[in-house]
């Protein structure tokens, strides 16, 4: 299941705020002011994209965690190590 949190929805907002910030400072030609809104999108990009290789790295563990409980169930002659959480009718 996915996890949300209050930070993940802060920076979000904060992009999609800084994306309109960034389109309406080129509009009206401040260009200074789409310097700093482009800084920001970034830093909220960064910690996007941040947390999700965090989450992505998560859920490699734990694949790999559970196939290395299978393989010594295999190695010990369980049929869990074969089936793993799926097994046969007996």
């Amino acid at each position: 299941m996915k996890q949300s949190n209050i930070g993940d929805v802060v920076a979000w907002i904060v992009l999609a705020v800084a994306a309109l910030g960034l389109i309406g400072c080129v509009a009206i030609g401040a260009y200074g002011g789409a310097l700093v809104w482009v800084i920001v999108g970034g830093v909220a990009g960064l910690y996007l994209a941040g947390l999700r290789r965090r989450r992505s790295a998560a859920v490699a563990a734990e694949i790999a965690a559970r196939a290395e409980r299978e393989n010594e169930l295999y190695l010990e002659g369980d049929s869990g190590g074969v089936y793993g959480q799926y097994r046969p009718p007996s």
